[in-house]
């Protein structure tokens, strides 16, 4: 199972990266996440490029024309998987 990955940046705050394709993937831009009832930077995220979402769309495109998708919900749902 596939789970947040954070990393530690230089101020201590946890640093999200994004899961494309298999792989954890970041990038020199961030998002702030910010605690609104503080203003609290609390973590940051990496933001996607359009070349990331590129890769995405094309990883998600794979997987459905592979049947990888209805495998993994069967197996979710506790189907066996032919």
């Amino acid at each position: 199972m596939t789970h947040l990955s954070p990393a530690v940046n230089r101020n201590g705050t946890p640093h999200y990266r994004m899961f494309i394709a298999g792989e954890w993937v970041d990038t020199e831009d961030h998002f702030d996440v910010v605690n609104p009832a503080t203003e609290e930077i609390t973590a940051t995220a990496a933001k996607a490029r359009i070349d990331h979402v590129d890769a995405a769309v094309a990883a998600a495109r794979s997987t459905r024309e592979t049947g990888m998708a209805i495998r993994t919900r069967r197996h979710l749902e506790g189907a066996s998987i032919p």
